[in-house]
């Protein structure tokens, strides 16, 4: 079923250079090596080559993005920065001063607004770390020892986004979530989207993003272009620029397992792509050259949603031609009957 029409054309994947056939191993190494893919668009400029759900998935299902929320929160800081309101190289404390305990490693006053973007601010890995938390979350960030001097090493760090997010409010004077509908969201066509907030009214930064699994489909074409819609610049370019280029190496923190980059809450992936990713297999991955990118939603493991990533590599961007291809009409048939019946 198609998601929507909303600034999106449909057409044949040949005519976007890519074949059936592509597609089709795409879907066969999917449903091979992975336990769940759930859904997948494959779109060119603002056409839609190909998408598919797999039952039960529907394209206004709101689905739980996961760490998409991190880039989706630099959205937020994008905007801010743009606006004056916040700078790079500010530091963590100078927003909360009153919530820094008296007992902390003295690296947490040095920590910069770019650091946390980067993940090279402490290390609170997961949104785990805070369930037990009784009293302020943001002292609890702040009572955190970094791993290294701040912008040094990587380190996966979901706290970050949730302080990131907090910065939004207090100098916005609105959470992230209210700042991105108002100033992204409602120009792009997306109007049904949730976020998880602490008891303060601050989203969660880094999890808890909820939005229908049609709508990835604008994010990757904003993120793709940096920032601008439908010609109007939404997120400053110079800074969707530098949130999407390599900022620090990755290769120092097993965790992440692959050793491209990472930028301001956005990832580098192979060949040059870059984009979002969500646990189990919430993928936003941007080829700028061949003006491509690949949304996905799914339940995967942690292996598998590595392997999702090298899948798409190894077949739509590798296969896709700049030019339209002959057209197959049996190969298409085939795989638009499969697309009905997932």
């Amino acid at each position: 079923k198609r998601g929507f029409s909303m600034n999106f054309n449909y057409s044949r994947p040949e005519q976007q250079g890519i074949s059936p056939h592509t597609i089709t191993r795409f879907l066969d190494k999917c449903e091979k090596e992975l336990d769940s893919l759930y859904s997948f668009s494959i779109v060119k400029g603002a056409t839609i080559a190909s998408e598919g759900y797999y039952y039960p998935m529907k394209p206004d299902q709101l689905k739980m993005l996961h760490s998409v929320a991190k880039s989706i929160n630099s959205l937020a800081i994008g905007i801010a920065i743009g606006d004056g309101k916040l700078h790079l190289e500010d530091k963590l404390i100078d927003f909360f001063p009153e919530e820094l305990p008296k007992k902390h490693d003295p690296r947490v006053e040095r920590i910069s607004i770019r650091d946390m973007l980067m993940m090279a601010s402490s290390s609170v890995a997961t949104s785990a770390a805070f369930k037990s938390v009784e009293g302020s979350w943001r002292t609890f960030y702040l009572s955190q020892t970094p791993y290294d001097e701040p912008g040094v090493f990587f380190s996966y760090d979901t706290g970050a986004a949730y302080m990131l997010s907090c910065i939004i409010t207090k100098t916005m004077g609105k959470n992230s979530l209210a700042l991105v509908k108002e100033r992204v969201f409602s120009h792009i066509g997306i109007d049904t989207v949730y976020w998880l907030e602490d008891n303060d009214g601050n989203n969660t930064g880094g999890w808890g993003f909820y939005i229908k699994a049609a709508d990835m489909i604008k994010l990757g074409r904003l993120i793709l272009n940096y920032g601008s819609w439908e010609g109007q610049q939404l997120i400053p370019e110079w800074y969707m620029r530098e949130a999407t280029t390599k900022q620090i190496d990755t290769y120092r923190n097993p965790g992440t397992g692959w050793g491209y980059g990472y930028g301001y809450q956005f990832w580098r992936f192979p060949e040059n792509t870059f984009g979002c990713f969500g646990a189990f297999g919430q993928l936003i991955v941007c080829n700028e050259e061949k003006d491509l990118y690949v949304v996905t939603t799914g339940g995967c493991t942690r292996e598998q949603n590595r392997r999702l990533l090298t899948i798409i590599t190894e077949t739509i961007f590798a296969e896709s031609n700049d030019k339209p291809i002959p057209l197959d009409d049996p190969a298409y048939r085939e795989l638009q009957n499969r697309l009905v019946t997932l």
